[in-house]
């Protein structure tokens, strides 16, 4: 990935965090990285993004795309990652928050087979 690349996808995902209003303190969790370093990121200024940091970024874009193929662009989509689920026994928000890998996989698995549903 081009350093351009990558500084469009985060541009894109400070945003995405944005709209589905997650906070400081849970951004660090979606992403698993120090709060520190998740600043640093926020802002810009994070030079070094290692492999892991660079797959829950695709992911998390993966799964905003796939949220306005389910729901349209618009808020619908922003809010349904905060509402509760009962699949997840949680909002989407909070099963990204554990900071689990898996988590953002299955969220994008199951958006995905959704999409397809449809």
């Amino acid at each position: 990935m081009s350093p351009e690349e990558l500084t469009a996808l985060n541009r894109a995902i400070v945003r995405l965090f944005d709209r589905w209003l997650v906070s400081d303190a849970i951004g660090p969790r979606v992403l698993d990285i120090e709060p520190e370093r998740y600043l640093l990121w926020k802002r810009g200024e994070l030079t070094e993004i290692d492999d892991d940091l660079k797959l829950r970024l695709v992911l998390l874009l993966g799964i905003h795309v796939q949220l306005s193929a389910v729901f349209g662009k618009g808020a619908r989509g922003y809010a349904w990652m905060n509402k509760p689920n009962d699949l997840f026994s949680q909002s989407p928000l909070g099963l990204l928050s554990s900071g689990n890998l898996d988590a953002l996989l299955r969220l994008q698995a199951y958006l995905a087979a959704e999409v397809q549903a449809q």
